[in-house]
């Protein structure tokens, strides 16, 4: 067969309960250097300041990673 097929997109989704108070959540992911320890593809994000950080992300397929400096602009709990 020499018919080429096309894998289409594929949209996974889902929920997850956690079992703790908002405030505490929220000042566990406003830790950005938390954030690798539950998002897989990031390896390090670093605070720089208050507004600032520093993210190493890995890319696809294992070849390396890229980082990139972001800023806050805006932040509410």
């Amino acid at each position: 067969n020499t018919t080429k097929r096309r894998a289409g997109a594929l949209e996974i989704t889902g929920a997850m309960t956690v079992a703790r108070p908002r405030n505490e959540v929220y000042a566990f992911w406003r830790n950005l250097s938390n954030l690798p320890s539950f998002m897989s593809h990031l390896e390090e994000v670093t605070e720089l300041s208050d507004t600032r950080s520093k993210w190493k992300a890995k890319l696809p397929g294992g070849v390396g990673s890229v980082t990139w400096e972001a800023m806050i602009t805006e932040d509410a709990p």
